[in-house]
């Protein structure tokens, strides 16, 4: 074999061994000579290993590359590469980028395809001072402790999708025309404080708090050091603004560098409701007394509340969810709250409390609810009215000790949960749906119970322990209810005599079913008048 020869083999074997390489994202010099092949080979990922990305270029490289399959840029793969120029992210999906990955990176102009990043730990941008783009990026989430501090020449509109941020996360970006906070923005991220924040953002033309769900707050007076521009907020906040309770006002938390810039509002984005409370002194714990909330992951923010410790005040909510909160987010001092009215149309899920145990409530006024989850009025043994039109179910024990509630409009109920007045002070019922176990227990005040067309069934206990005081009942259906789980009043041998009331066709009937061992042999049947 001649030498010419030998020479073409060997030539496109490099050929093909370069193109090989390019294709496992290894970006290969035109110079590299076939015997520095091997070091490129031994960096590629091994298998198995697809979420860790291994260190494919050498400080020498210009340009870096992101394989197709690898989603994680491990920690200081390129710490202080003064020699990369560009970075492409193939739009790969779920791409995270660790701590200090191209910190330091000088002379690192964009980063492309970056549309899939999904994670940017603390540090992986810092002192990128020649970085201009990073093409695709969408709102970020969560944001790092100073992960694009002194990145000096970025230009990427940057959009805030997260309660929080770390320390010095923009500082000293100048170039930084807007930022955009999509929801109610809080002091801290895990144990970074805020400081510095958006220190030296200079350049920012405006500050978008339209979509937030109330104002945000800063604890640090460092954060906005230096800013201007235009700051854009709801409608709905401009009076709390006006009231010099934000901290993007006069805020005393502020005081040496709040953003100085006009306030321009706009359109409300959300739905807000009311509510109106009374107090018989103290403080309310959250949202604090002066007013502005931070956020809460239901959904709204609290933009307003006029408080005054002696006799209530008014909140103001707004959000996606204003008009059904979880209104167990809003914690009253202890026993002072005394009255309550909202238009909103839940007050939680699940088993959320609501207001608990508050001894000082006699009054509260929610018309456009439909449930009460389990346990929200339990023990509020003052509570004398309760207003809820449009209600259809409640869930367990939710009025249980309520011991001062003589009467409940249960016209709409479809549904009523365990427990749920145990030892309540009603005097009557009239109602019609199925009642549950002991929902009734030791409803020592009950004297008469009317049960509609639509009770079909009655479960055992259901007025357990109340023999000495009810006294009649009247059933409007013609046949009569089961009894599912023993007896009425829980003892089938019950003696105490009372009065049955049924249609006169029924009378038979509700005769025989009375006599059936369900607590009931010592009491009479009667037509209804």
């Amino acid at each position: 074999m001649s030498v010419a020869t030998e020479i073409q083999r060997l030539n496109t074997a490099k050929a093909g061994i370069k193109s090989a390489l390019e294709a496992k994202g290894v970006t290969v010099d035109t110079a590299t000579t076939l015997d520095g092949y091997p070091q490129l080979v031994s960096s590629i990922p091994s298998g198995g290993d697809d979420t860790t990305l291994k260190e494919l270029i050498s400080g020498s490289n210009t340009g870096f590359t992101l394989p197709v399959g690898v989603t994680t840029i491990k920690p200081y793969l390129e710490w202080g590469n003064a020699n990369l120029v560009t970075v492409n992210l193939n739009n790969i999906s779920n791409v995270r980028i660790y701590t200090s990955t191209f910190r330091g990176c000088t002379n690192l102009t964009g980063v492309t395809n970056a549309s899939g990043i999904s994670f940017i730990d603390t540090y992986a941008f810092t002192g990128c001072q020649k970085l201009k783009t990073i093409d695709g990026l969408s709102a970020l989430k969560p944001i790092a402790q100073e992960v694009f501090s002194d990145c000096k020449a970025l230009e990427n509109p940057i959009v805030i999708n997260t309660y929080n941020a770390g320390a010095s996360a923009f500082k000293n970006c100048w170039k930084i025309p807007s930022f955009t906070f999509m929801v109610g923005f809080h002091e801290s991220n895990g144990n970074y404080s805020t400081m510095g924040l958006f220190d030296g953002c200079t350049g920012c033309t405006y500050w978008d708090f339209t979509n937030t769900f109330c104002i945000p707050t800063f604890a640090n007076q460092y954060d906005f050091k230096g800013c201007t521009g235009e700051i854009r907020i709801p409608a709905i906040m401009q009076n709390a603004l006006l009231k010099s309770k934000s901290p993007l006002g006069n805020d005393n938390r502020l005081a040496q560098a709040p953003i100085s810039g006009n306030i321009v509002t706009v359109a409300d984005k959300y739905p807000s409701s009311i509510i109106n409370y009374t107090t018989t002194g103290g403080t309310i714990m959250y949202p604090s007394s002066n007013g502005i909330s931070t956020y809460n992951d239901a959904g709204f923010g609290i933009v307003d509340n006029e408080y005054d410790a002696t006799t209530g005040g008014t909140m103001v909510l707004y959000g996606p969810s204003a008009y059904t909160p979880h209104l167990s987010y809003i914690t009253f001092d202890k026993q002072e709250l005394k009255s309550i009215s909202c238009t909103a149309t839940t007050v939680g899920t699940g088993s959320e409390v609501y207001i608990q145990g508050l001894k000082g409530l006699t009054d509260v006024y929610l018309p456009n609810i439909t449930n009460i989850p389990s346990g929200s009025f339990r023990g509020c043994s003052n509570l004398t009215g309760a207003t809820f039109t449009n209600l259809e179910t409640m869930g367990k024990s939710c009025f249980r000790d309520c011991t001062a509630l003589t009467y409940f409009d249960f016209t709409n109920i479809i549904g009523i949960g365990n427990e749920v007045f145990v030892n309540s002070g009603l005097e009557s019922l009239s109602i019609n749906c199925d009642v549950s176990e002991t929902a009734f227990a030791s409803c020592n005040s009950l004297t008469s119970v009317t049960f509609g067309t639509n009770v079909t069934t009655i479960y055992g206990a259901a007025f357990s322990a109340v023999t000495q005081t009810i006294s009649e009942m009247t059933f409007l259906r013609e046949t009569p209810p089961r009894i599912s789980g023993g007896s009425i009043f829980y003892w089938k041998n019950n003696t105490f005599p009372g009065v049955i009331y049924c249609p006169a066709s029924a009378v038979e009937a509700y005769t025989t079913w009375k006599n059936s061992g369900i607590g009931l042999s010592a009491w009479t049947v009667q037509a209804i008048s």
